[in-house]
C-alpha cells in the first residue's frame, strides 16, 4: 500500500519546529489543473448581497452566458470571493449574474475581478481520506461539492499556501458527510495564470 507524507517546519517567536506525518492507505488521487488568468471590471450595479453587473474592462472578454463564475475583490488587504454565481444574458461588457454565494458583494463601482470556474472531476469519499492537500500559486479559489453541487467545503487559497487535513491531526476532516464529486476552482490574478494542485490518499477497501 502506499504512503504519503507531509513535511512541515515553522518559525514562531524564535524557535523552530519541524516534523513529518506519514500515512498509509490503498487509494491516491493527484490532479494537477493550469487555469488562465481572471479578467478585470467594475461592479457597476448591485442588485442584492448576491446579484449584480459587473461591466467588463475590455470588450475581449472571455465570459459567456450561462457561466458559472467567482468574483474577487480586496477589501482591507485581505482578498475576498463571491463564489458559484451564474451569468445572466451578456451584452457587450455588461455581465449581470445571480446566486452569488461567499461573501456579500462590495458597493457599486469597486473594482473586481472575475474568472470562470473550472471543474475537476475528482470523485471521493472524505470520510475515507487519510490526507488531503491542495494548492495554487496564485490567489484563488476551491469549493469541494457533492454529486448535487452542494459546497462541502470551501475558501479562499493563498498564493502558495498549501490546505491540507491529515488523519489525527487533532480537529475533524472537513469533508465529512456525502461523497466528493467534483473539485470547483478559479484563479484570482488579472497578471498570472495559475497552476493547482490537488492530492488525496484514502482508504478504498
Amino acid at each position: 500500500m502506499p504512503t504519503s507524507t507531509i513535511n512541515i517546519t515553522g518559525s514562531v517567536g524564535g524557535i523552530t519546529i519541524q516534523g513529518q506525518a506519514a500515512r498509509t492507505a490503498e487509494g491516491q488521487i493527484s490532479q494537477e489543473v493550469s487555469l488562465p488568468v481572471a479578467e478585470g471590471g467594475q461592479l457597476t450595479t448591485r442588485t442584492s448581497d448576491t446579484a449584480g453587473t459587473i461591466t467588463m474592462d475590455s470588450a475581449e472578454h472571455t465570459i459567456q452566458t450561462g457561466d458559472a463564475i467567482d468574483i474577487f475583490w480586496t477589501a482591507s488587504g485581505v482578498l475576498e470571493c463571491a463564489y458559484g454565481a451564474t451569468v445572466g444574458t451578456v451584452d457587450g461588457t455588461s455581465v449581470p449574474f445571480t446566486g452569488a454565494g461567499g461573501e456579500v458583494l462590495p458597493e457599486e463601482d469597486y473594482d473586481v475581478t472575475v474568472d470562470e470556474i473550472v471543474e475537476v472531476n475528482t470523485d471521493f469519499d472524505g470520510d475515507d481520506c487519510e490526507i488531503i492537500m491542495l494548492q495554487s500559486n496564485r490567489q484563488g479559489h476551491f469549493n469541494f461539492v457533492d454529486s448535487d453541487t452542494a459546497s462541502l467545503h470551501q475558501a479562499v487559497m493563498e498564493a502558495s499556501e498549501p490546505w491540507h487535513w491529515f488523519s489525527s491531526m487533532g480537529y475533524a476532516n472537513p469533508l465529512t458527510g456525502n461523497p466528493v464529486d467534483k473539485l470547483l476552482i478559479s484563479n484570482a490574478s488579472e497578471t498570472f495564470p495559475a497552476t493547482v494542485k490537488l492530492g488525496v490518499l484514502y482508504d478504498s477497501a
